[in-house]
C-alpha cells in the first residue's frame, strides 16, 4: 500500500488499525511528497507513538496540497474557519491528530472563539 501512496494510485487508503508504528510513520511521510491526488488519510491506533514520528507525518500531511480529512478530522473547514466549535469525544485522535489539529488550530481565524 505504501508503493501505491508514493505512485499516486490512492486517493483515500484505510490504513486504521495497521500497526505500522514508528517506522511506518516516517516511511508514510516521505511517501507523502510524492503523492499529489491523496484526500483523506486515516491513520487511527497505528502505534504511532513519540513526537519525532507523529511530527513527521503531521508535517507531511499538513503541506500535502490536496488532504482534506485526517482521521476524523475535516481540517479544510478548520483552515477555512469554520469550525466554530470542535467536539473530540470518543474521536481518538491520538498524537498524529493532535498535532495535526494543534497546528490548524493555530492558524484557523475560528480558533479564538
Amino acid at each position: 500500500m505504501m508503493q501505491d501512496i508514493k505512485d499516486d494510485k490512492l486517493t483515500e487508503p484505510n490504513l486504521l488499525d495497521m500497526r505500522i508504528g514508528v517506522p511506518g510513520a516516517l516511511m508514510l511521510s516521505k511517501r507523502l511528497v510524492f503523492n499529489g491526488s491523496l484526500s483523506t488519510l486515516g491513520v487511527r491506533n497505528n502505534d504511532i507513538t513519540g513526537d519525532g514520528a507523529a511530527l513527521q507525518l503531521a508535517e507531511a500531511v499538513l503541506k500535502h496540497p490536496c488532504i482534506n480529512k485526517v482521521n476524523t478530522i475535516m481540517m479544510q473547514d478548520i483552515k477555512d474557519g469554520k469550525v466554530a466549535e470542535l467536539d473530540l469525544r470518543g474521536k481518538r485522535i491520538r498524537v498524529p491528530g493532535a498535532i495535526v489539529l494543534s497546528k490548524l488550530l493555530a492558524f484557523s481565524r475560528s480558533a479564538g472563539r
